[in-house]
């Protein structure tokens, strides 16, 4: 399963996951599915000034900041959630996914894929990530 907290996981693009506690403040992912970023994000900026030791409002918002390509606002919103709860390897390898595919910086990227993997071993999109990045590094043989 996900974590100690029973969250629910909705797979999104480039691998990265939505983490839901709580299913009466959806209205955010309502508003993604239509595309609608800049709203999903001051809808989850509300929820956050609600309650901002919600991880998973943290994780999420730094998700759709990756999708509108704002990188270092989202890294920032992964840290947040890290902070709050270590544990959650999503958060991990978000963070990963932000730095090798939108920001190309691999090495740091592979650092937060082993830190996910550390918590979560057996999901395997993480390794794949994590060898993505080997591979981008010319490093194959780490890569396997």
């Amino acid at each position: 399963m996900f974590n100690n907290n029973n969250n629910e996981r909705n797979p999104t693009e480039n691998g990265h996951t939505m983490l839901v506690d709580d299913t009466s403040n959806l209205e955010w992912l309502d508003l993604l599915t239509k595309n609608e970023y800049q709203k999903s994000i001051e809808c989850l900026d509300e929820y956050i000034k609600k309650d901002p030791k919600q991880s998973s409002l943290h994780h999420n918002k730094g998700v759709v900041l990756s999708m509108m390509e704002n990188y270092h606002k989202s890294i920032e919103c992964f840290d947040r959630a890290i902070m709050i709860t270590p544990n959650v390897a999503d958060s991990h390898n978000s963070k990963g996914l932000v730095l090798a595919l939108g920001l190309q910086e691999h090495e740091r990227a592979i650092e937060w894929f082993d830190r996910a993997i550390a918590i979560n071993p057996n999901k395997a999109s993480m390794h794949v990530s994590r060898g993505d990045s080997f591979v981008a590094l010319n490093q194959h043989r780490q890569a396997i």
